[in-house]
């Protein structure tokens, strides 16, 4: 790979998802240093999709989640908060009731921190709806769901004890 021997194209206006493009390059492009091509060059593509990903930092169906876990859904591109909270819910899964938490974003607004306080031995389910936009207005083409199951007691601290057999 010399001088001169990548071209690199950047489209004058947004290409649509779904379109088939096709490029040609003429045999008479030359090469930054004045050299030829020796043949004309013709490639396409499709124009695929933006995507919207997440990842939570709990593993669905997670047991023995302390009470104040610090949660973290990650996106793949930048969120805004109020947008995210719209589309978030959390809730206690026995009871029927949606979790107040704290939440904050991350500076590049990609990460989502949720602080819940949550009740001992009780299902929940985390739940970001479809369609939840990103700022550049992807959507998230499928919901995200995490269930999972807080510590039966708290205030069990004491190690357990393991004998010996005689």
């Amino acid at each position: 790979a010399g001088e001169g021997t990548v071209l690199t194209f950047v489209p004058n206006v947004l290409l649509q998802a779904g379109v088939h493009c096709t490029i040609t390059v003429a045999k008479s492009a030359k090469s930054g240093a004045g050299i030829p091509l020796v043949a004309a060059v013709t490639f396409s593509f499709e124009v695929e999709s933006p995507t919207l990903t997440v990842a939570a930092s709990l593993a669905n169906n997670a047991t023995d989640v302390v009470l104040r876990p610090r949660l973290a859904l990650t996106f793949s591109r930048g969120m805004d908060l109020q947008t995210v909270l719209t589309g978030l819910s959390l809730r206690n899964t026995d009871l029927g009731s949606t979790v107040p938490q704290v939440s904050a974003l991350s500076v590049d607004r990609k990460t989502l921190f949720l602080e819940p306080t949550l009740t001992a031995a009780s299902p929940y389910q985390l739940e970001l709806a479809a369609g939840l936009q990103a700022a550049d207005g992807v959507a998230l083409s499928q919901r995200l769901r995490v269930t999972f199951e807080t510590i039966a007691d708290p205030l069990d601290t004491e190690a357990p004890i393991i004998q010996a057999d005689p």
